[in-house]
């Protein structure tokens, strides 16, 4: 990463902006499982997400469109709303098949992923914290997964390489994200984000093969629960992850952004009332000291 946490002046908003943006992502979970339970195919909610978020920014864009020239890294925009759009497939995948708390863990290995990734291509050196973090991580992931049912084996198996796919995505965006500039405009990012993870999600999920004998009570329950992912999933973590990481580092982001975790499972607990047993309480245990020890490793 081109800039270290504690070099950018940083504002006190951008605090709460990361730790909302977080926030708003857990919500995603409980929403596709939830909407999923009654009755709504992953594809369809997959791609009408993209609706709200593309007509806002859209409209946002347009309206400010003549004030700025707003052109910082737009490549870069591309490939993050490329890498959005594989993250949401894969990790909707990964909630159909497995319950919530056990997707959310699966998508949070992209901690040590980013770093690895890192290690691999940038030949920047891990320390050993971040080699611990890993071991620590993949260990709380094992015991989350261990005790689900050999009956759905195969379910299992499929949901688990959908959340570790969703991960790997989900890594290279935030090492995207770290290139963030302080003048990139958010409606702009936000179009382009928008606007190709539609493009994606219509390319994998062919929308004829839904949409048909759709009745009219599915229609309204798809627009309103896809809506509101477009929002928690899209809007708000671009808006607010754009404006957080233009002052804060990675590592910090990724600190706050882990505030993801305790409110999936704690809504799909309260929320889908799912059950928390033993083994999926102590497995998110040692996936969160996993995960605080590889986020915290580099400001050491």
């Amino acid at each position: 990463m081109k800039q270290q946490d504690g070099i950018r002046q940083v504002k006190p908003t951008s605090y709460a902006a990361l730790l909302m943006a977080g926030a708003s992502y857990g919500f995603v979970t409980i929403l596709v499982k939830w909407g999923t339970l009654h009755g709504l195919a992953v594809a369809q909610l997959t791609v009408f997400q993209y609706v709200v978020p593309l007509l806002a920014f859209g409209i946002w864009h347009g309206l400010t469109r003549r004030r700025t020239n707003g052109g910082a890294k737009q490549g870069d925009d591309w490939l993050i709303g490329g890498l959005m759009a594989a993250t949401a497939i894969s990790y909707y995948q990964c909630i159909r098949w497995l319950n919530p708390q056990v997707a959310v863990i699966l998508l949070f290995q992209f901690v040590w992923m980013a770093p690895v990734i890192t290690w691999l291509f940038a030949r920047r050196s891990l320390v050993a914290q971040q080699w611990i973090s890993v071991v620590v991580i993949l260990a709380g992931t094992v015991l989350v997964n261990w005790p689900l049912e050999a009956a759905r084996h195969g379910a299992t198996v499929r949901g688990i390489i959908f959340g570790f796919g969703a991960a790997l995505s989900y890594a290279l965006t935030i090492l995207l994200y770290s290139r963030t500039t302080e003048n990139h405009r958010i409606q702009d990012r936000g179009s382009i984000v928008a606007f190709i993870g539609l493009l994606v999600a219509l390319a994998v999920y062919r929308p004829y093969r839904f949409l048909a004998n759709l009745s009219v009570h599915h229609a309204i329950l798809l627009i309103a629960t896809s809506g509101l992912i477009g929002i928690f999933g899209l809007m708000l973590p671009v808006a607010l992850a754009s404006y957080g990481a233009a002052t804060l580092g990675s590592t910090t982001s990724t600190i706050l952004s882990s505030v993801e975790l305790p409110v999936t499972v704690g809504l799909s607990v309260v929320v889908l009332h799912e059950p928390l047993s033993l083994w999926h309480a102590v497995g998110i245990g040692v996936a969160v000291v996993g995960i605080l020890l590889g986020i915290t490793a580099v400001r050491r």
